[in-house]
């Protein structure tokens, strides 16, 4: 968001080092485009890590909390989906 505190490429990393209660919340207020994106790109991060030898299980983990809380909106999606109207 333009009036964010944190800029858009620095919003991934403050989300994968930041304690599990502020990544929590944090995702409440995305939706799940921007989970998507999100959850994807922490995997390219995560994988660019690895190659280069270096351990993230925390990141790993807060990716975890991101990708949970977006498995949550697929289910609704299908129901909004499946919406005649």
């Amino acid at each position: 968001a333009p009036d964010s505190p944190i800029g858009a490429h620095e919003l991934l990393p403050a989300l994968l080092s930041s304690p599990t209660e502020e990544v929590s919340a944090a995702t409440e207020l995305f939706d799940a485009e921007q989970l998507t994106r999100l959850v994807s790109q922490g995997e390219t991060l995560l994988a660019q890590m690895h190659e280069h030898g270096l351990r993230a299980t925390k990141a790993e983990q807060r990716l975890g909390l991101i990708r949970a809380r977006l498995e949550q909106y697929e289910p609704q999606d299908v129901w909004l989906a499946a919406d005649p109207t």
